[in-house]
């Protein structure tokens, strides 16, 4: 609490900041991987849609933002399934380094084509509620109301270099 009575949310809001290191692109579409703070290791995704699931896995890790409501199945076996699969899930950094950024981090910074930083603010009607921020960006807060969202926004985004002669 602060002087005013007021909670601090400052590291509240740092837990569910994650910054995107886009590594390339290919036939199976964006590549890279995934830091958050509270994570020791980053986490790998390989698509658009292995991205988002990848951010709703690892606010479950972290805790934060919590769901608001419980997953859907489309049967019974489909949620058995789920439920009892094995999931490979990172150390939780309790050190609270900073954005959690160890020496391969950094180096992957150096190795990727851009990186931005996603915020989920919110977990609400089974999706993810937030904004995003980088040089794709312009620097500006680039906010999203659901994964589809977020997903409609990074199917923009294309790492191929221009041809010569060519303009971006």
């Amino acid at each position: 609490m602060n002087m005013d009575g007021k909670a601090n949310t400052s590291a509240f809001n740092r837990v569910g900041t994650m910054l995107v290191f886009l590594q390339g692109q290919d036939q199976r579409g964006l590549h890279g991987s995934i830091v958050n703070g509270f994570l020791k290791e980053s986490v790998a995704f390989h698509g658009i849609d292995d991205l988002i699931l990848s951010l709703d896995e690892i606010c479950d890790w972290i805790n934060c933002p919590r769901r608001v409501s419980e997953p859907r199945f489309l049967n019974r076996q489909m949620k058995k399934s789920f439920e009892e699969s094995p999931v490979q899930k990172p150390e939780i950094n309790n050190e609270n380094r900073l954005l959690g950024m160890d020496l391969e981090s950094y180096i992957q910074t150096f190795r990727a084509k851009d990186v931005l930083m996603i915020t989920i603010e919110y977990r609400q009607n089974a999706s993810l509620q937030g904004s995003v921020c980088g040089k794709i960006t312009g620097e500006q807060r680039v906010s999203f109301r659901s994964a589809l969202e977020l997903m409609r926004l990074f199917s923009q985004i294309s790492l191929t270099e221009p041809e010569d002669g060519q303009e971006e």
